[in-house]
């Protein structure tokens, strides 16, 4: 934005301005239509000042909307409101009609444009106006409104006085004679009176927007200009004055340019007069705004005096500028960089010598400037222009002084202090926008960058850095870099490309790019020649440059060299990139420089100049140290940027020819196939098969090469390479020493395999891991050929140098540390197993293992023995143990077996000693040193694992056990280690159990788990114990199942196989099925599983039977296994397991060491597990006890004595078992039992339990416990004063109730006995009613209320009675089935299983307000089982009578019960008769709320029944459901909406319509009830189900209400409930089609709100605006007759306290006015119905007003 775009504001008060006495004559209905839209043009005038914004810009566009139709009239009534009606009205008010007046004229522009043949400014203002349509009264009323609104007052308000200067403006396009001359009225021609500041101003905008419309009065405007300047004092006058004159400038430059004057000549004086005032008054004053626009405006005047006068006033311009430039920085400077350009623009052109003197000074200020411009780029509000404004300055300096101009920017560079960042960015513009210019100066723009990368610190700035290799690029694209030393500069961009991670900031944000782009477009940058210079600089202000940024610069730099500018940059990059390769500070950028290599090569490879000459072009690395470097950096085909691995492939693959020509044919064939092995396997990349295929690549290569002293200068290049690059890089390194070991073993010259060996070694870190790896293996690659070098060597480093003693002894050796003692020793693992087998026999234990022992002995005072000692020993060891395994040797006995397994295990359990272990370093953390010890416990195992396979036999598994079973308790915090520690445990027992696979082995494993692991107080130990024992056992079942023979070593004496510990190993695994871990769970199933499985295949081994085809009692244990995961069922799996063991267990000494195991097991720590133990224990008692009749007492002693010292469930469980002598109990017990207090102990719990199996006592045990709970005194009263009595239960009422309770909960527990539940369904309905009945007296005590028993015998009543006619339904349909024979086409839908009940529903039965509710809802799950009604007439009759009861619990919850019998009876007229007279004798106005409203509920159930029924009764029903429609009680009111609308769905019409009249007049005031959304709801729910007596005899009534309350229903759509909404949209959905129109129900389907809408779920909110204009089209071209009576039904809404359904009660009427036509409008009430929105526009509501706002400017036609 230019800086004439404004002025500061003087005064900014809200005063109040008066109209012009000259305009008072506007007549406020010349453009009037007559009709209604006079009023609402009117109406939104006079709101447009709304308090809400939203408001205010809807007022506007509808008068906008108006204004396209009555244009006049708009303009007219908004002049006419400004000037008459509100003369006095605030300034923003004034302001919001001014700009609707501008926009509108700018709108309407394209109508009134002038004839392009016709040149407006040689019309009058009588002929523009004509030639446009335009009023000339009008035109002249508005102007000088707009006139006087902005001279006004002499202070400056600047949004009130611009808004009126805008509207000149947007007049100037239709009337611009007449503005100019009406600002020339006011532009007094008198000195002594200047013109008003925004006079000058809008003719200032005026030339700026219109030029050409202007230029006509320009002199006019100079001849009244020029008297005023010397008489201008104050600063405003002077700043716009000169901005003004400088647009004039402007223009007149455009017009000349345009060639719309021809000669400039008349002009000259006069701008040179005020240049010269300008220069000498204004430039220099202390306001800075003045002095910033004097500049911008002398730059453009100069354009336009003669240049021999500009010559002498050069001197004093250029100094003044050069002191603004300095002094203005702080400002933004803009005006003085234009201003500047301007000027030196016309001097260039027109006398470029004139410059010669002021040039130096002139580039050192521009300079300067745009140092100062770009280190504030921040503060400057167009500081990105500015920087543009000073490059293209220096362009066109450059056009006339290219030479002083390169040679001061090559200054810049030199310069030590000097900002090399803009002077960078100076070269680069020059170079892309003045290559012509520059053509002869390119050796030395490249000889100048050159010199100053001398200086090593230069590109350690990375601004510079970054505006360095964006020059390199435009200078490459225009063949600078073919100049000589062009290199360096390539080398520039390599280091860019070559920065490392470290230096690569993390706080990058990767949209900060889209983010620059996204201001640069802000900043409006369209007058920019480019954006792309730029970016960069908000890159390093706004956005902080970045490393990242840098690095991502060069590699898109270097791949544009090497493809898009490929034909230029190839004579420079080749072969000049492969110096780098062997270049260090490069090896970050190595996968771009292959990929710059591959892509030249591509173009080059028929080149004369491609193939090297290695000789002559001595900086090129020989192809050896090519070939090592692109190997090793191979090894790691993902680690780095841009595709590493693809990118080397490709450059090796060009590069063959000139490493070496006979690689050609291999690398064409291989290294594709490696290529895509990369890109198929990105995923799933294995490093061990990838570093195979390197190695084959390298032994392929020699062997095809066959040239011994190429594979040696390969293997030297690799030593050289491997400190210098990889020295940072382990693994790198690490692939490195592996391949050098295999050059060492395809060589075959001593002196190199000698060196080789010794330097490997030396090289390597053995400090680091991965170091140590490569070492060894390469030693082990080494020794495949020269064994005994390598074995020397290590002999060496394992026994370190000689010390000598004696008084002149000198040791001179070095010392071995015991990082290289470590890497020897794993070196020997790898020796052993690439030796070759028929030298390994004889040197195993001669050479490697004999020379290792001392080293890893404990008590070896002469070593110290490390962690990484210890690692890489056993390591070694389990390398050594594999390489002599039989598969390798067959008849090899390695004779130090044992000796190395008890090293092994001493090196698990030793201490850890770590190298340089000061006292410093002893408080090592203890986590870090059980890690570390768990590591070696692993790699010991291994070994161990493997050496225990090596023959003969171990013989020391006890001492291996004793050490390694313990590790099952370790628990180090690393979840993975501890996994790995187990997994490597249960190897090596495997590995135990293989060595000799008898009986004896597996019990002696098993024996040493169970002590102490099996039954471990610890879970994770328990667990892997567990897990240890199955598996060994499925071990063992595999063995015996391969290898039949085996079975016959054990036999009894009746020649079977046993298996002797199978009862202990069962007793063992039962506590482990029942406790609370599945997994362990899982393992003692699988465990019975896999040892009953044994015991068969031992016992049938003989046997000619199949073994595959196993036992029914076996199979069953698979069906266990899905329900032993359930967390309640472990005991019924007992309970299985224990009827399989009976089964299974054929021998009596089975079953002995089964019962003991089992009770010492009751003492297990899980209780869980005891108590699983108990129940197989009485499992095996029941069923097979009979065969231990001499062990039989003394069992039930023991289990006696056992009693007390366990918890209840194993009580339980003893108590089983001998629970056949404890069923003698007296009945005189049960009058004592009811005395005890509740809850009730143990014992009584008991003795119930025992009267109720007792089938002589059970019954009067039941009937004595009803007659308690319905007939005894169920409370005491106790008065606290005259009015106030409580309730208090009776003891014996709540025992009785917890009685009934413990009977029925144990015959829940015992539904096997199917005699038990006959107790409960024989009195089943009186048990019943009795439960339900106990519910309401228990809620209505008033002290202490017993509603926790009450709910208690409900809940259980539910699940025996329930559970149980489920099961006889069951049974019956089973029955049924089998006497018709064949069942397959029964189609019959069988019950479903019970649920059981929710917490929420028992919750609701202790809650006073709510039982009522949960006892029906429960009555109806319970009634839905009885499909036969069996229960339901006896329950009837015992509750009837206790309906009319005085006591209100019991009266309630007697009316909920038949109010749900009634639902649920069929085919019984005469009970019908009687409930609905029972329901009907509650539901009067004098009794208690809580019973009517169930009692009412209880009537709606009569449209459940046949219509006969229905009818008969439903006049009387519906009468009293109708007299409660005005309860005063709300739910009273909701209860008998919802059971109306139950019986109006089902009634015939005959019946119901003598009510529906009725009906309709006292459901419509509920429609608008104010204070009760349920009851809007459910009246709105019930008139839409009045559809279905749409067709009836009462259709034409019923379609009139519809008509009349449809409008109700579509505001209430917008009801702020949205469950009155919900029932809105629904009753709409039913009512719509009643009315016949298919349109109309077309448009409502169409929407989502109506169409998926149900009465239960509810639909998409309607967009109402987009609903409401199609809505009315179509209501006005359905029903014409009735649009008059919708509107005024519409017109109620205006006055709804929910502003939500006013708002759509307007756009209703806004859009059914806006479609109707003319003949329709005299139907309707317009005029009120207009003024009713009018009106509206002072509503309280927001959105009321904009929604209003909205519509009324649909109604420019009303």
């Amino acid at each position: 934005m230019s800086f004439f775009g404004g002025g500061s504001k003087a005064n900014t008060s809200d005063n109040n301005s008066s109209s012009p006495s000259t305009t008072n004559d506007v007549n406020p209905t010349q453009y009037d239509t007559g009709h209604n839209v006079d009023d609402i043009v009117k109406g939104l005038i006079i709101s447009i000042n709304d308090e809400n914004t939203t408001v205010q810009e809807q007022i506007h566009k509808s008068l906008i909307q108006i204004g396209q139709v009555h244009e006049l009239l708009v303009l007219n009534k908004c002049l006419y409101f400004l000037n008459v009606t509100c003369p006095k009205s605030n300034k923003k008010h004034r302001v919001l009609i001014m700009n609707v007046m501008s926009e509108l004229l700018d709108k309407k522009a394209d109508e009134y444009t002038c004839n392009p043949d016709i040149n407006p400014e040689n019309l009058t203002n009588e002929e523009t106006c004509k030639l446009k349509n335009f009023p000339e009264k009008l035109a002249n009323q508005l102007v000088d409104m707009s006139i006087h609104e902005m001279v006004s007052e002499k202070s400056i308000n600047s949004e009130w006085q611009t808004s009126a200067s805008k509207l000149i403006i947007s007049l100037s396009r239709y009337v611009p004679n007449i503005v100019s001359f009406e600002l020339l009225d006011n532009f007094p021609l008198s000195a002594q009176q200047p013109p008003h500041y925004f006079v000058i101003k809008t003719f200032m905008d005026f030339a700026f927007q219109y030029p050409k419309l202007f230029i006509n009065n320009l002199k006019e405007i100079l001849t009244r200009t020029l008297p005023l300047l010397a008489m201008i004092k104050h600063d405003n006058l002077r700043w716009v004055i000169c901005a003004a004159l400088g647009r004039f400038s402007e223009a007149l430059i455009y017009c000349f340019k345009e060639n719309l004057i021809n000669d400039l000549t008349p002009y000259n004086q006069p701008f040179l007069t005020v240049l010269k005032h300008i220069l000498q008054e204004w430039l220099n004053l202390r306001e800075t705004k003045i002095r910033l626009a004097a500049a911008q405006s002398i730059g453009y005047m100069c354009q336009l005096i003669e240049i021999d006068q500009l010559n002498l006033l050069l001197n004093k311009i250029l100094l003044n500028f050069i002191n603004l430039v300095k002094k203005e920085m702080k400002e933004d400077p803009l005006p003085i960089t234009i201003g500047l350009q301007n000027l030196i623009e016309v001097i260039i052109k027109k006398c470029s010598t004139s410059l010669n003197e002021y040039l130096n000074n002139i580039l050192s200020v521009l300079f300067t400037h745009l140092i100062v411009t770009v280190s504030r780029l921040k503060s400057y509000k167009n500081g990105l222009r500015n920087i543009n404004e000073i490059l293209q300055t220096f362009s066109i300096i450059c056009n006339g002084f290219s030479d002083q101009l390169i040679s001061f920017i090559q200054q810049q560079l030199e310069i030590p202090n000097s900002s090399k960042v803009c002077a960078l960015k100076v070269l680069r513009y020059l170079i892309k926008h003045n290559d012509t210019d520059l053509s002869s100066y390119k050796d030395v723009i490249v000889s100048g960058l050159i010199k100053i990368l001398k200086d090593p610190n230069l590109l350690e700035d990375l601004e510079i850095h970054y505006e360095f290799i964006c020059v390199i690029l435009e200078m490459s694209k225009r063949l600078y870099l073919n100049a000589h030393g062009s290199h360096e500069l390539v080398l520039v961009i390599m280091r860019g490309c070559a920065l490392n991670e470290k230096r690569i900031e993390t706080n990058y944000n990767q949209n900060n790019l889209n983010q620059i782009m996204k201001c640069i477009e802000n900043e409006q940058l369209a007058v920019f020649d480019g954006k792309d210079e730029f970016m960069e600089i908000h890159l390093n202000q706004q956005y902080q440059l970045t490393n990242y940024q840098l690095r991502e610069k060069s590699d898109e730099i270097m791949t544009l060299f090497t493809t898009e500018l490929g034909e230029i940059m190839d004579p420079v990059l080749w072969p000049f990139l492969l110096e780098l390769f062997v270049q260090v500070s490069y090896d970050n950028a190595f996968s771009m420089l292959c990929k710059s290599i591959a892509d030249i090569s591509k173009r080059k490879k028929n080149d004369d100049d491609f193939i090297i000459d290695f000789e002559s072009q001595v900086n090129i690395p020989k192809p050896n140290y090519l070939f090592a470097r692109c190997l090793i950096k191979l090894t790691l085909p993902f680690i780095g940027r841009n595709q590493p691995g693809t990118n080397i492939l490709r450059a090796m693959y060009c590069l063959s020819p000139n490493i070496h020509p006979d690689l050609v044919p291999l690398w064409s064939k291989k290294l594709p196939q490696m290529k895509k092995y990369i890109e198929q396997n990105v995923n799933l990349f294995n490093q061990d098969e990838w570093e195979n295929q390197l190695l084959n690549l390298v032994r392929e290569s020699i062997d095809t090469i066959q040239d011994d002293k190429w594979a040696v200068s390969l293997g030297e290049a690799l030593l050289e390479q491997c400190n210098d690059f990889y020295k940072n890089s382990k693994l790198l390194k690490k692939n490195c020493l592996s391949i050098i070991g295999l050059i060492i073993q395809k060589s075959q010259l001593k002196q190199f395999i000698h060196s080789a060996v010794e330097r490997s070694f030396k090289l390597t870190d053995h400090s680091v891991d991965e170091e140590r790896l490569g070492c060894a293996r390469g030693l082990g690659q080494a020794s495949a050929a020269h064994t005994d070098v390598v074995l020397t060597h290590l002999q060496n480093v394992i026994k370190g140098p000689e010390k000598k003693t004696g008084l002149f002894a000198r040791n001179t050796g070095k010392e071995v540390t015991p990082q290289e003692r470590a890497t020897a020793l794993l070196a020997y693992g790898y020796v052993s197993m690439l030796t070759p087998l028929n030298l390994l026999t004889s040197r195993v234990e001669v050479h490697i293992i004999k020379n290792m022992i001392p080293v890893l002995t404990l008590n070896n005072n002469s070593v110290t023995i490390t962690y990484d000692m210890k690692e890489n020993g056993l390591r070694a060891i389990d390398l050594i143990g594999k390489s002599v395994h039989p598969s390798r040797l067959n008849d090899f006995t390695l004779k130090s077996r044992d000796e190395l397994i008890r090293l092994v295990l001493s090196l698990m359990s030793g201490p850890i000693t770590t190298q340089n272990s000061n006292n410093n370093n002893n408080n090592n953390n203890n986590q870090t040193n059980l890690n570390n010890l768990n590591k070696l416990r692993v790699l010991g195992l291994e070994a161990i694992n493997t050496l225990v396979q090596l023959p003969p036999k171990i013989e020391i598994e006890k001492e291996i056990l004793n050490e390694t079973l313990n590790y099952m308790k370790i628990q180090s915090g690393d979840f993975d280690l501890d996994d790995l520690l187990i997994d490597h445990l249960n190897n090596l027992l495997y590995s135990i159990l293989h060595t000799d696979n008898s009986q004896g082995t597996l019990d002696d494993l098993l024996k040493e788990i169970e002590n102490g692991h099996l039954n471990s107080t610890l879970l994770i130990e328990r667990e892997r114990a567990c897990n240890a024992y199955v598996l060994l056992l499925k071990d063992y079942a595999k063995i015996i199942s391969e290898n039949h023979t085996s079975l016959q070593n054990n036999k009894n004496n009746s020649g079977n196989a046993l298996f002797m510990p199978l009862g202990r190993i069962v007793g063992q695994l039962i506590p482990r099925i029942t406790e609370q871990h599945v997994p362990i769970r899982k393992f003692g199933l699988d465990g019975i599983y896999l040892v009953l499985r044994i015991h068969y295949y031992l016992i049938n081994s003989s046997s000619n039977n199949n073994l595959d085809a196993l036992p029914e009692y076996i199979e069953k244990l698979g069906s266990l296994r899905e329900i032993l995961f359930e967390s309640d069922q472990q005991l019924k799996v007992a309970k299985e397991i224990s009827q399989i063991l009976c089964e299974a267990l054929n021998d009596k000494q089975y079953i002995i060491n089964l019962l003991d195991t089992l009770l010492d097991t009751l003492n297990d720590p899980e209780q869980e597990g005891a108590n699983g133990s108990c129940i197989v224990l009485n499992g095996i008692i029941l069923k097979r006890g009979n065969e231990l009749k001499d062990e039989s007492s003394q069992y039930v002693k023991k289990m006696i004595k056992l009693i007390p010292n366990y918890k209840e469930l194993i009580v339980s469980g003893l108590l089983h078992g001998i629970r056949g002598f404890t069923r003698h109990f007296p009945l005189q017990m049960i009058n004592t039992i009811l005395l005890y207090q509740v809850p009730h102990t143990e014992e009584v719990k008991k003795c119930f339990k025992v009267l109720s199996n007792d089938n002589q006592l059970n019954q009067f045990l039941l009937d004595q416990l009803i007659d308690i709970l319905n007939n005894a005194q169920l409370f005491e009263e106790k008065r606290i004063d005259n009015n106030l009595v409580e309730y208090i239960p009776t003891p014996l009422t709540i025992s009785a109730t917890q009685a009934l309770y413990e009977i029925m909960e144990l015959n829940s527990q015992d539904e096997d006995e199917e005699e038990e539940h006959e107790l409960i369904m024989e009195n089943y309905a009186k048990v019943c009613m009795t439960c339900l009945l106990r519910i309401g007296t228990a809620n209505e005590m008033t002290v202490n209320p017993p509603t926790k028993y009450a709910q208690q015998v409900v809940e259980q009543f539910y699940k025996v009675a329930v559970l149980n006619h489920y099961k006889i339904n069951n049974q019956n349909n089973n029955n049924n089935g089998n006497n018709n024979g064949d069942d397959e086409n029964d189609n019959t839908p069988r019950a479903q299983p019970p649920q059981a009940l929710s917490s929420t529903l028992l919750e609701q039965l202790v809650q006073k307000a709510k039982y009522g509710d949960a006892i029906q809802q429960i009555l109806e799950l319970i009634v839905k089982r009885d499909e036969n009604q069996i229960y339901i007439k006896d329950m009837f009759e015992f509750i009837k009578s206790f309906i009319s009861r005085t006591f209100i619990g019991q009266r309630v919850v007697a009316t909920c019960i038949v109010s749900v019998l009634l639902k649920y009876v069929k085919n019984n007229r005469e009970i019908v008769h009687d409930m609905i007279n029972c329901l009907l004798s509650r539901s009067g106005t004098d009794e208690k709320v809580n019973v009517k409203l169930f009692a009412l509920r209880g009537l709606s159930n009569l449209s459940l029944h046949t219509k006969e029924i229905l009818h008969q009764y439903v006049t009387p029903v519906t009468g009293a459901l109708l007299s409660n429609l005005e309860d005063p009680n709300q739910q009273v009111i909701l209860e008998a909406m919802n059971s109306v609308k139950q019986i109006i769905s089902i009634a015939q019409d005959e019946y119901i319509s003598p009510l529906l009249m009725n009906l309709c007049v006292r459901l419509k005031p509920s429609f608008e009830k104010k204070d009760s959304a349920p009851i809007r709801e459910s009246s709105i729910r019930l008139f839409g189900a009045l559809y279905r007596y749409t067709d009836g005899v009462m259709r034409d009534t019923l379609i009139n209400t519809i008509f009349n309350n449809l409008p109700i229903f579509l505001c209430h759509i917008n009801d702020p409930e949205e469950k009155v909404s919900h029932a809105c949209k629904y009753a709409l959905k039913c009512l719509i089609p009643t009315l016949k129109s298919q349109p109309l129900l077309k448009i409502f389907m169409e929407r989502d709100a109506f169409s998926k809408v149900t009465e239960e779920k509810n639909s998409p909110k309607l967009n109402i605006d987009e609903f409401a204009p199609i809505f009315a089209k179509v209501w006005i071209q359905e029903f014409p007759d009735r649009i008059s009576d919708f509107v005024m039904n519409l017109v109620v809404f205006y006055k709804s306290e929910w502003h939500a359904c006013c708002a759509a009660a307007c756009l209703f009427i806004g859009h059914i006015l806006a479609n109707l036509s003319q003949e329709q409008k005299q139907r309707v009430n317009l005029r009120h119905t207009c003024q009713g929105l009018i009106d509206l526009l002072k509503s309280p509501s927001t959105l009321v007003r904009e929604k209003v706002s909205t519509m009324l400017g649909l109604l420019f036609e009303a």
